[in-house]
């Protein structure tokens, strides 16, 4: 038994020497499923793939800069960023949208370091310049 499931257990043991019922079939059916005061939380994980909307991991400079940029260039008006944007956040929020913003930037300046590619901006303001 896994240090996790052996918290679990001992949790139950001792709500149950206290009183209270705890639901068994829910920790018979999934072991992962965790027992906080008389409530049954599951993972943020299922099948590898993370909900918790959290981005823990890397270098926090570079995700505090990249984030910092995208804001930046979700302001900026008339650019791919802004419609990305604008398309995006209904759907998953500012904080979600601005992340996806700034994975964007990331694998674009990516690009433009390693394969020397030029970069030229997509958008209704370059459209309406260009006519």
């Amino acid at each position: 038994m896994r240090e996790g499931e052996a918290l679990v257990a001992k949790t139950a043991e001792r709500l149950r020497a206290a009183g209270i019922k705890v639901v068994t079939d829910v920790e018979e059916r999934d072991p992962r499923a965790r027992i906080i005061d008389n409530a049954v939380r599951w993972p943020d994980e299922s099948a590898g793939v993370n909900y918790s909307h959290r981005s823990p991991k890397g270098n926090r400079q570079m995700r505090r800069i990249l984030n910092q940029s995208a804001n930046a260039a979700v302001k900026a008006k008339g650019t791919i960023f802004e419609i990305v944007y604008r398309r995006t956040v209904p759907r998953l929020g500012h904080q979600q949208s601005i992340g996806a913003i700034a994975h964007r930037q990331c694998r674009l300046i990516w690009l433009i370091l390693h394969q020397g590619v030029r970069y030229e901006e997509r958008g209704p303001a370059v459209t309406k310049q260009s006519k």
